[in-house]
């Protein structure tokens, strides 16, 4: 029987039209957006700002519900319960190499920052990470 992990991720934009993904340095990770496991007793919202700053090194200050999904794990016996947020932050940078902090599994990985058009997003985004980007617009 899969036992279920709560995860929260981000769609994290600026200018309304541009967001936020990373790819990470493993061959088969693909393109995504932050987001990761809830700690325990940690509102869903602040998991997803958590996450935005972990993986990325950018800071958000509100985040807005956009919806959950379940998903398989492909390796593990675990349904990920992903629960997608939309925070529009203002960051510069248009690319950038982040190394990742918090301790986790991917502590120390670095992750390559930028930018995409939101319209192709859904098409760019690996994993089931496009499931709700639609809700963006």
């Amino acid at each position: 029987m899969s036992r279920i992990v709560e995860k929260a991720c981000v769609y994290a934009t600026r200018a309304r039209d541009e967001l936020l993904v990373f790819e990470r340095p493993d061959a088969d990770a693909g393109v995504r957006v932050p987001g990761g496991t809830v700690e325990s007793d940690e509102p869903h919202q602040l998991a997803a700002l958590r996450e935005l700053e972990e993986e990325c090194g950018v800071a958000g200050d509100r985040a807005t519900y956009l919806g959950s999904i379940r998903r398989h794990h492909p390796r593990r016996p675990e349904i990920h319960h992903r629960h997608f947020f939309h925070a529009p932050v203002e960051e510069r940078r248009d690319r950038w190499d982040h190394t990742v902090t918090g301790g986790g599994d991917d502590d120390g990985m670095v992750f390559r920052c930028y930018w995409l058009p939101v319209p192709a997003a859904p098409y760019a985004l690996d994993h089931g990470f496009e499931a709700l980007v639609h809700r963006l617009r």
